[in-house]
């Protein structure tokens, strides 16, 4: 087993790629075992983070989640292991399909991120703000400000353009799944030796048939319209015992809430 986090794995090899409609955006994760988004509301929280290509066409590689007032929240690992700089990267919100329907490339105003532990793999979280002519874009996300443990979320969805199978293009159609929360024993025994630390905010999900996968990194875990769960990393994608791992929130609300 090994640990792959759900973005781009390469975007120096991305960047070589011929441009075609259907081929920009290529190797990402996406929701597998899911259903494509047609409630329009839903779309108001679709975030794709995307950097040009060297013929200037832009490419997915990595989610997020609009929650509001100018604000995303994502994974630290998409802006910092490939050292992103915030005039490199642009947001695509409320695309049902990134192909079919392309909406506005947006710029970044700010980045806010905590340092990403390689080792633990905490602090997966990051924030991005949006210029001042957008933070009257309306969102239907919220964020968990009441310290509920993470296991007694119910009515829990993954949200994401990332692919329907492993190591597959993109779906580029912005999808759901529901997905369970796991228990921190039920991680333990189903991902030793690489379990997280739920003490250090990480959880798991899912380890049925539906599940992030590439691209889908920086993508949202939604329980009854708050957003719980930032997705991080997993050893594969829907495959049966093998729950993929997400940032908790709430853990890091704190840090948020000092800059937002």
């Amino acid at each position: 087993m090994y640990l792959q986090l759900k973005y781009i794995l390469s975007v120096l090899v991305l960047s070589l790629l011929t441009y075609q409609v259907q081929c920009s955006l290529k190797r990402v994760k996406r929701i597998v075992g899911g259903s494509a988004v047609e409630n329009e509301e839903k779309l108001l929280s679709a975030v794709s983070m995307q950097i040009l290509n060297k013929t200037g066409h832009p490419m997915h590689f990595c989610g997020g989640t609009y929650v509001g007032n100018g604000w995303i929240v994502t994974a630290s690992h998409c802006l910092t292991i490939n050292m992103h700089e915030k005039h490199d990267i642009f947001v695509e919100i409320g695309s049902k399909n990134l192909y079919e329907d392309p909406q506005k490339l947006i710029e970044i105003n700010e980045i806010h991120f905590l340092p990403f532990d390689t080792v633990t793999y905490s602090n997966d979280i990051a924030l991005i703000r949006l210029p001042e002519a957008y933070t009257d874009l309306p969102g239907n996300v919220g964020l968990p400000h009441n310290p509920v443990p993470v296991t007694e979320y119910r009515d829990c969805s993954i949200f994401g353009y990332g692919s329907v199978e492993f190591l597959r293009e993109i779906s580029a159609q912005f999808r759901e799944a529901p997905i369970e929360i796991q228990t921190a024993q039920a991680c333990a025994e189903a991902l030793v030796p690489y379990a997280p630390d739920y003490n250090l905010g990480m959880f798991c999900a899912g380890g049925g048939h539906t599940d992030a996968c590439q691209g889908d990194s920086g993508s949202g875990l939604i329980c009854s319209g708050l957003l719980v769960g930032v997705v991080s990393y997993g050893s594969s994608c829907g495959v049966p015992g093998n729950p993929g791992v997400y940032t908790t929130v709430q853990h890091h609300m704190e840090w948020i809430e000092k800059i937002m």
